[in-house]
């Protein structure tokens, strides 16, 4: 996987580029957890997610994207968060976890 085509997806999730195109949102998830694996540590593979679940949930807060762009965002959301739980080791990384669930939660309610 190119970088440069990662960054090209996450732009278009991000600004909701392609609405209409729900494979996309899947076709970012398996990219995403793909460059988690070529990760060296724990710490950096944790930092690969946190970044994807951060886009999702900004591009979840756009009330300026398609409403249902953002629901696949959601529906989405729960792959990379179970993905982060593998990585949780230590109960700081566990409580961080959980703020971040919160968060979304209140959000994605608030939102949509």
């Amino acid at each position: 996987m190119l970088v440069t085509d990662y960054f090209e997806v996450e732009k278009c999730i991000r600004n909701g580029i392609q609405p209409d195109n729900p494979p996309l949102l899947k076709t970012y998830i398996e990219m995403t957890q793909g460059l988690v694996e070529q990760q060296p540590n724990n710490m950096a593979k944790r930092q690969v997610l946190e970044n994807a679940m951060y886009l999702l949930l900004e591009t979840i807060c756009d009330t300026y994207i398609a409403q249902h762009w953002r629901r696949g965002c959601v529906d989405n959301m729960s792959k990379l968060q179970l993905c982060l739980e593998r990585h949780c080791q230590s109960e700081h990384d566990k409580i961080e976890n959980l703020r971040f669930r919160n968060q979304f939660v209140a959000l994605a309610q608030y939102f949509l």
